[in-house]
C-alpha cells in the first residue's frame, strides 16, 4: 500500500472552511469518505504484521508496528484537516480500529487512544494547537484522572502527579493530563488540563495485568515539571470552547461531544476483537470434533449452527448499535450543534448495549470452542482477555448507562452524572 497514494490536507491556519483547500478531500465541512475507504483497506493489509508482531511482543508494541501506523498516518484520524489530520468521521474511525483489532487489540487500543487524545487537542485555544500542531503532528496521549497538582509561579506553573493507565505513553510526543491548581491560599481549583511533553516525564511500569499487557499502560509520573500559563486549559473555558476570533476552529470535528466520541469510538475495536474470534470460532469447525459424541467435527452439529447463529446475530446487532450512536454524533457535527442531554444518554446506553452483545459473542465463541481454546499458544484465549480487560473502561459500564437513560426519560434530575460527564 502507497502511503502517498491519498495525502491529508495541508497545515491550515485560517478557522474558516474553504472550498479549494487541499488536493484531497477539499470540502471541510464534511468528513472524508474516500480517505476513510482507503484507511480501512491499510488497516486490513497491515493486519499480518500486527499479528505477527504480537507474538513476540509481550509489553509493548513493537517498534515494526509503531512504523508502520506512522508511516500510514494512522495517529492522526480524526485530527482536522486544517492540521494535516484526515477528517475522517468517528465512524469512520470506528471501522478502522476495528480492523486493526483483529490483527491486534492493543494496537488498536493505543491507536485509539492516541486518536482521540490527539484530536481533544485540536479543540483548545489558538495557543495550544499552535504549540503542538504547527511544526508536524503530534501523538498526544493523556489521563484526566486521578489529578496532579499545578502551583502557580511566574509566568505559569510547576506541575507535579501520577497518572496511571497511561495507555500510548510510549509513542507520545505530548500528554495531556487532568490537574488541580493549588494556590499560595491552600484553595483549589478543579478541572484544569495541561499539556507536557513526554521527554519532560517518566514512566513508572505499573500495568501487570491479565489482557492488553501490550498497550503498556503504565503510571505516567511529572515532577516539578513547569508548563507555560497559555497551556492550561480551565473549567470556566472547556475544550472546544468557540472564543469570538477564536481562528483555528469550524470543521466538523470541532462539534464532536469529548467523551460521547471518546466512549463510543473505542467500542470499534471491540468489534474487531469479536469479529476475529468469530473468525478463529469458524476456522477450526471443520477440523475440531465435540468429545463423547458422534461429531468428529464441531460444522456437523445443529446445535453448533445454532449458536453460531446467535454468536453472528449479537456481533451484527452490536455492528448496528454502534452505527446508530456514532452516526448520531456525526450527524450533529455536521449540522454544527453538540449533542442534547437527551441525546448524550441514549447515546451511553446504546454503547452500553453494544457492548453487552458483544461480551454475550465472546463468551460463547469460548464455550464453542472449548478447553483448548485457554492453552497459551491458542491466541483465542489472547483476544478473549483483551476483550475482557478492555470492556470494564470505565466509559461504557452498562449498569450505569441504563441508569442514566432511566432517569432521563422519567426527568429526574439531577441525574447520576453531571451533563459534561455523560
Amino acid at each position: 500500500m502507497n502511503p502517498t497514494q491519498f495525502e491529508p490536507a495541508g497545515i491550515r491556519t485560517s478557522g474558516t472552511p474553504t472550498s479549494d483547500f487541499g488536493s484531497h478531500g477539499s470540502d471541510l465541512t464534511k468528513f472524508d469518505a474516500e480517505a476513510e475507504r482507503h484507511l480501512v483497506q491499510v488497516a486490513k493489509d497491515l493486519r499480518p504484521l500486527l499479528a505477527g508482531a504480537a507474538l513476540t511482543s509481550q509489553d509493548r508494541i513493537a517498534d515494526e508496528v509503531v512504523d508502520a501506523l506512522t508511516l500510514h498516518r494512522l495517529w492522526s484520524l480524526a485530527v482536522p484537516r486544517r492540521w494535516g489530520g484526515w477528517g475522517v468521521s468517528a465512524t469512520g474511525v470506528t471501522r478502522i480500529s476495528c480492523e486493526l483489532a483483529k490483527g491486534d487489540p492493543s494496537v488498536a487500543w493505543v491507536a485509539q487512544i492516541i486518536n482521540t487524545t490527539t484530536w481533544v487537542a485540536s479543540l483548545a485555544s489558538d495557543e495550544i494547537q499552535e504549540d503542538l500542531f504547527s511544526a508536524s503532528l503530534p501523538r498526544v496521549c493523556g489521563v484526566v484522572t486521578p489529578a496532579g497538582r499545578a502551583i502557580p509561579v511566574e509566568g505559569g506553573y510547576r506541575v507535579s502527579g501520577e497518572w496511571p493507565y497511561s495507555s500510548g505513553f510510549r509513542q507520545a510526543d505530548w500528554g495531556q493530563w487532568g490537574v488541580d491548581i493549588v494556590n499560595a491560599d491552600a484553595t483549589t481549583v478543579t478541572g484544569n488540563l495541561v499539556y507536557i511533553p513526554t521527554g519532560d516525564m517518566e514512566l513508572r511500569q505499573t500495568w501487570d495485568v491479565v489482557g492488553m499487557q501490550a498497550t503498556g499502560s503504565d503510571t505516567a509520573v511529572a515532577t516539578d515539571v513547569f508548563v507555560p500559563a497559555h497551556r492550561l486549559v480551565s473549567p470556566t473555558k472547556p475544550l472546544g470552547c468557540p472564543d469570538p476570533g477564536k481562528r483555528h476552529f469550524g470543521e466538523p470535528s470541532d462539534y464532536w461531544p469529548v467523551l460521547p466520541y471518546a466512549h463510543r469510538t473505542v467500542l470499534g475495536l471491540m468489534i474487531g476483537i469479536a469479529e476475529a474470534m468469530l473468525e478463529m470460532l469458524t476456522d477450526t469447525s471443520e477440523a475440531k470434533g465435540i468429545p463423547y459424541t458422534q461429531f468428529t467435527k464441531l460444522a456437523q452439529s445443529s446445535v453448533f449452527h445454532f449458536q453460531l447463529g446467535r454468536i453472528v446475530s449479537h456481533v451484527e446487532a452490536a455492528r448496528a448499535l454502534l452505527g446508530r450512536a456514532t452516526g448520531q454524533i456525526d450527524d450533529a457535527a455536521l449540522q454544527s450543534r453538540q449533542l442534547t442531554n437527551e441525546e448524550r444518554c441514549l447515546s451511553k446506553a446504546l454503547g452500553a448495549m453494544c457492548l453487552e452483545n458483544l461480551g454475550t459473542a465472546t463468551e460463547l465463541i469460548m464455550t464453542l470452542a472449548g478447553s483448548s481454546a485457554f492453552y497459551a499458544a491458542n491466541p483465542l484465549q489472547r483476544y478473549w482477555r483483551d476483550f475482557a480487560i478492555a470492556a470494564r473502561h470505565v466509559g461504557n459500564i452498562p449498569h450505569v448507562a441504563y441508569e442514566i437513560l432511566g432517569k432521563s426519560r422519567l426527568g429526574i434530575s439531577p441525574n447520576i452524572s453531571p451533563p459534561h460527564l455523560i
